[in-house]
């Protein structure tokens, strides 16, 4: 996968296919912000383990968990999103 040179991306939803699709862009290069409205899976994510099991996503989410992903409830930072 290409690296891109911090474009970010808003990822609505951190289910079993956003939340590994917005890691997946963050392991690319992306900043994205993984907008989430269950409290309880937001709150796993801020405490650093993946709210579910996905081979291989526990170390990517370890790995860029705020540095290039950053989980929120705040829908306003769609604003920051550049693509």
């Amino acid at each position: 996968m290409k690296e891109v040179d911090h474009e970010s991306i808003s990822a609505i939803g951190l289910c079993r296919v956003g939340l590994p699709t917005a890691l997946c862009l963050a392991e690319a290069g992306f900043i994205v912000y993984g907008i989430e409205k269950d409290e309880g899976r937001l709150e796993a994510l801020r405490s650093g383990k993946m709210p579910f099991h996905e081979p291989g996503m526990q170390e990517l989410f370890s790995f860029r968990f705020n540095r290039t992903f950053f989980p929120t409830r705040d829908a306003g930072v769609i604003k920051k999103a550049t693509c």
